[in-house]
């Protein structure tokens, strides 16, 4: 007798490889978060519905290797587990990505007494990026954005090659 499959939720994804971008639907257990199902143990990403770069076929699955993911945009509203009132008072810190094919400019939410580089040096596999623009050049200017930023970009910190931070703009000072 088959064991009841337990609740899954769906969550379209668009993933960046180095072949290019790679579009289908991830199936999560229900009680877990996005990030800590990308960083769980499986090596393989399971990917339904999927489109590959340069096709519009859709394959019905697609197996896709962890460490050849470079990052992974959530299409719809994910939610994020909230601070309980024990956690640790946390900040989001701008910061720039740079990646071997572009860079990131966003915000890492990290623990107010943590420096960024501890903070990464804590968290080595898929870290979450809050407010995103990605550019295709190594370094993202702000005054190039276009468009509204992305809520969320999932990076696998295996392809940085470096993090900077960020100062606040005026815009942001302001809004404190």
């Amino acid at each position: 007798m088959d064991s009841p499959r337990p609740t899954q939720t769906f969550i379209p994804v668009i993933v960046f490889t180095p072949s290019g971008f790679i579009r289908g639907t991830l199936h999560l257990p229900a009680v877990k978060t996005l990030p800590s199902f990308l960083n769980a143990q499986d090596e393989i990403l399971k990917l339904t519905e999927a489109v590959l770069p340069g096709s519009d076929q859709v394959h019905p699955f697609l197996a896709l290797h962890k460490s050849a993911v470079i990052l992974v945009i959530p299409q719809e509203g994910v939610e994020l587990p909230k601070s309980g009132p024990s956690a640790m008072p946390r900040e989001l810190r701008p910061v720039t990505c740079l990646l071997s094919l572009g860079s990131i400019r966003g915000h890492l939410d990290v623990p107010e007494n943590l420096r960024t580089s501890d903070f990464l040096l804590r968290n080595t596999g898929f870290i979450e990026f809050h407010e995103c623009f990605v550019g295709s050049t190594t370094y993202f200017d702000p005054s190039e954005a276009t468009g509204a930023p992305l809520p969320l970009v999932i990076l696998n910190s295996r392809n940085m090659v470096g993090v900077t931070e960020e100062s606040l703009t005026t815009a942001e000072v302001s809004e404190d």
